[in-house]
Order: C-alpha cells, then structure tokens, then sequence
C-alpha cells in the first residue's frame, strides 16, 4: 500500500475468523498452521480500496516458536538481584505459566498456578528458607511442559 493520508479506515482479518479495525493490533494465535492475515484500507468516500495479503499458510508455529530461558542458578538473599526463579518468556506470557518446584526427595516445595505472576523465592510453602541445593522444577508455559533443574545459592 502506498502512504495516503486520505485513509479513513482500515479492517484486519487475521485469518483466525478474527477481524479488528484497530490500527495496530496485537493478537495472540493459537500453536498450530499459520495464516492468511489481510489489511484493507478504505478511503474517505470508500471508493479507493487498497489491500494487502502476507500468507503465513505454510508455516507451522509450534511450542518452539515461543523463545523461553530458565536459569539454572540463582540467589534469593533479597540483594534484588537474581532473588526469584522463573520462566523467562519473551513477550506478554506472565499469566500463562505454571511453576512447581520439587526437593531432592520429591516434596512438593512450591507451586504456582495460572494466573499467579509471581516467582519461586528459595521459600517453601510453609514459608521457610530452603538449604543451599539443587531443586527439580516442572514449567508449563502455553501449553508446553519443560522440566529441568535448578540450584540455591546464598552469596
């Protein structure tokens, strides 16, 4: 489309069965097969129509089309740094996660369900400081599980 300040309005059909007429929208999709996303531009009188199609079809976006790191140590000595552990997720995921932490003989110490954006602070759901160690940790973010190990250090 060219520039043209005559544009009075504009509709999206992001391909999902969702439309918008905002001008920059966000919209989350679902895992799965891509789209046909459509921009129509109408100008004042509606009789110039522009558009444009980008045809995301053929693309698949997976679980790993969602950047995620874990730390693998960290330190909640309330220094403010690196105090809590959580998923670190690109993008507007802190409500869409879900955090357990385990100790070395399977015990339950933490748990986070959707919903809760908070992190784990070294306490455990009885609210005491756990001992310096390796902790075993399930993270479910959008629906993708990830396990793994993280370790407590007070320096």
């Amino acid at each position: 489309m060219s520039s043209n300040t005559a544009i009075a309005s504009w509709e999206w059909n992001l391909g999902d069965g969702t439309s918008t007429g905002v001008i920059s929208p966000s919209h989350t999709y679902a895992i799965g097969p891509g789209n046909l996303v459509t921009l129509v531009a109408y100008n004042n009188d509606s009789l110039c129509v522009d558009s444009v199609v980008v045809d995301y079809s053929s693309e698949w976006f997976g679980n790993d089309s969602i950047a995620i790191d874990y730390a693998n140590i960290f330190t909640p000595n309330f220094d403010g740094i690196n105090d809590c552990f959580k998923p670190q997720v690109e993008g507007v995921f802190s409500d869409c996660y879900e955090l357990v932490v385990y100790n070395r003989w399977g015990e339950l110490i933490f748990e986070s369900i959707a919903g809760q954006a908070h992190c784990w602070d070294g306490r455990t759901k009885g609210g005491l400081m756990v001992p310096e160690g390796t902790y075993y940790y399930i993270s479910v973010v959008r629906g993708m599980d990830h396990a793994g190990y993280v370790t407590v250090i007070y320096q």
